[in-house]
């Protein structure tokens, strides 16, 4: 059985056709014609071009000779036309009279571009009951289709269909994928030879491998309903500029063939080197757990810890058919899939992108002018700023201060308490915020001198926790004690002495009405 296509450059409307299927020991003849006879009893073994003048009323003759000690045969012989029948010989168009044609064979019909490639049938079974595959060579022998039985994939094969009575994605099915197979069901070969037993079958919807796919029964963590199944060119290049090394030669037998047909390059490990090769991304070692060779694990454990370091890994074999059926080795395949597999479960895409930063949404806090949001500043910068915090009043009132610092706040308006509120913004939610500090406490000159001569240099205060500011108000006999966080800031006599003689005249000067 054979099947004609159009070439990619083939402007003509022809179809995909079969032609074959003549028993032992019989032959089969097709014409091709520009026009054909309704009332002419071949006519289903004609192949009518009406979109084509340059072919002639009787332009060509297709015979399949199937002789029982043979395969069968397919000769293109010539009736005469007037533009000739061309065949493909060392890259040009050379005109024939007479030719066997062969598997891969280009050939046209006239001048124009009526132009077809020819592939012979060649039929692989797979996970196939017993009846099914006797039903299955059974008519290979009779029709003369060629069949390849062996339990594995051998290699240089001319598969063009695997029959499987359900799709699960074994070597073979793998091998079909690689190699733009047709996976079919055993319904489709039964079509066929009924087809081509009645005249020239063409591929129509009614008849296509789409219609004839197995049932899938494999699981995938992945929407299967994305597979295609029909050929597809881009796997042949699916394992290009990758090395893919296995530990024991049984795994390398296995995946050896396929491999090449995806565009890779399969290898054995060498074990008796003494460290592994630096790790490479295009290099994929393949996991092996069917081996008791102690040689062997031994180096597949030297080479794990070397992957991890790197954060890549070892990949299982279930990965090879899985990256083939899904077309891709950025998830199976993959050395460093498993370390981005958060960032995937996460949705987001492997490769990382910044987030936008929207201005109208940031907070006044992360506006602040003296810290940038998120990034803390130095120890030395947060114990100035604690100390400032700590001697700044906690009163805003001016006319509570000594007077030299409410004359400075006025003649300087930048200094002023308000506007150091103002401008100064909230802490951010690294910083430590500041306790603010409760109603200064007033403490009498009595109590500073019965301090004085019982030999004690300070004053403590109690009520107010150390860091507070305790004021003096007008008219009271009192004063202004500052305690830092750490201890109390310590007065000697000559100072003391100086600010007793400061509230006094203070004093006496309010009572009897004078000016300070």
């Amino acid at each position: 059985m054979w099947r004609f296509a159009p070439t990619s450059d083939n402007s003509a409307e022809g179809v995909p056709f079969f032609v074959g299927c003549a028993a032992a020991g019989t032959s089969k003849e097709y014409h091709i014609r520009r026009k054909a006879d309704p009332k002419d009893p071949s006519i289903a073994n004609t192949l009518t071009c009406t979109w084509d003048v340059s072919i002639s009323r009787k332009h060509a003759s297709i015979i399949v000779r199937h002789d029982e000690a043979t395969q069968p045969t397919l000769e293109l012989v010539d009736q005469g036309s007037k533009f000739g029948t061309f065949i493909v010989e060392n890259g040009r168009f050379e005109k024939v009279k007479s030719r066997v044609l062969r598997n891969g064979d280009t050939i046209r019909f006239g001048k124009l571009a009526t132009k077809y490639i020819i592939r012979e049938i060649c039929l692989m079974d797979s996970m196939c009951d017993p009846s099914t595959k006797a039903e299955i060579a059974n008519y290979c022998k009779t029709f003369g289709i060629r069949q390849i039985i062996a339990a594995a994939v051998p290699p240089d094969n001319q598969v063009t269909h695997l029959i499987m009575a359900k799709l699960q994605v074994t070597a073979k099915a793998s091998m079909a994928l690689c190699k733009q197979c047709h996976i079919v069901t055993p319904a489709w070969l039964h079509a066929a030879v009924n087809g081509c037993k009645a005249g020239i079958l063409y591929e129509s919807p009614t008849f296509s491998t789409a219609s004839f796919l197995p049932e899938i029964v494999d699981e995938f963590d992945s929407d299967k309903t994305a597979i295609r199944w029909n050929p597809q060119e881009y796997r042949k290049h699916l394992f290009v500029h990758k090395r893919i090394l296995f530990f024991t030669q049984k795994q390398l037998d296995k995946w050896k063939v396929i491999l090449a047909y995806a565009g890779g390059v399969a290898e054995l490990v060498d074990v008796t080197k003494r460290t592994p090769p630096a790790p490479n991304p295009n290099h994929i070692y393949v996991r092996t757990t069917a081996t008791r060779d102690k040689n062997v694990l031994k180096y597949q454990k030297s080479v794990s810890k070397l992957l991890q370091k790197q954060q890549m890994r070892l990949i299982p074999d279930t990965d090879i058919p899985k990256a083939i059926v899904f077309a891709s080795t950025e998830k199976y395949c993959s050395p460093e899939y498993k370390y981005a597999s958060y960032r995937e479960s996460q949705g987001m895409s492997q490769t990382y992108t910044l987030p936008s930063l929207n201005i109208s949404e940031m907070s006044e806090q992360s506006m602040a002018p003296h810290a940038t949001r998120g990034v803390p500043q130095s120890p030395v910068a947060d114990s100035l700023q604690g100390a400032a915090t700590n001697i700044l009043p906690t009163t805003k009132d001016p006319s509570a201060l000594p007077s030299r610092q409410s004359a400075s706040m006025e003649h300087n308006p930048s200094s002023s308490i308000e506007h150091l509120a103002s401008t100064d913004a909230s802490p951010l939610p690294h910083q430590q915020q500041t306790p603010t500090a409760p109603a200064a406490t007033p403490v009498s000159l009595g109590a500073v001198d019965s301090a004085r001569a019982a030999g004690s240099k300070s004053v403590q205060v109690p009520e107010t926790p150390p860091g507070n500011v305790v004021s003096t108000a007008e008219g009271t006999d009192s004063i202004i004690v500052v305690e830092s966080p750490d201890s109390s800031i310590n007065l000697s006599k000559k100072e003391s002495s100086a600010r007793r003689e400061d509230v006094r005249s203070s004093t006496n000067a309010l009572s009897q009405g004078t000016p300070t």
